[in-house]
């Protein structure tokens, strides 16, 4: 996968590219990390209990509760943008297709998020094409 196509967010109003992504799909919940020069994503065990495979999760939709920091226990969901560190907070994530011959799965996602140093709130909006690493049941 080229650099140009794995994928982007976007903070206010600025675009910052990923020049990396991968995932795993594992006992029904979704591993997403992506990184580039000045950004970083980490999604960590979103669960689609309806999906038993990764082949199952086009169409499918994550979304958390309203205000509710994103986080499966263990480990927390992030974003970095530029110089901010930002918490997840109503994330949406859009499982928009598979290909299972190369090995890549394309996500959109959209979230509202938290400065972790000064507490200031904005939004995110991205797309990520996902190298799959691990796909298990």
């Amino acid at each position: 996968m080229g650099t140009g196509d794995v994928g982007y967010i976007e903070f206010q109003d600025r675009f910052y590219r990923f020049q990396s992504a991968r995932c795993s799909y594992q006992s029904g919940r979704l591993y997403v990390e992506a990184a580039g020069d000045k950004c970083q994503l980490a999604l960590p065990g979103l669960p689609f209990p309806d999906a038993t495979a990764i082949t199952d999760l086009p169409g499918k939709v994550y979304q958390s509760a309203a205000e509710h920091v994103v986080s499966t226990g263990t480990s927390e969901g992030h974003v970095k943008a530029g110089a901010s560190m930002l918490s997840l907070r109503r994330l949406t994530v859009k499982c928009k297709a598979v290909d299972v011959a190369k090995s890549v799965l394309v996500l959109s996602l959209q979230a509202r998020v938290e400065d972790c140093v000064n507490g200031g709130t904005g939004e995110i909006d991205g797309g990520v094409r996902c190298e799959i690493k691990e796909s298990g049941v």
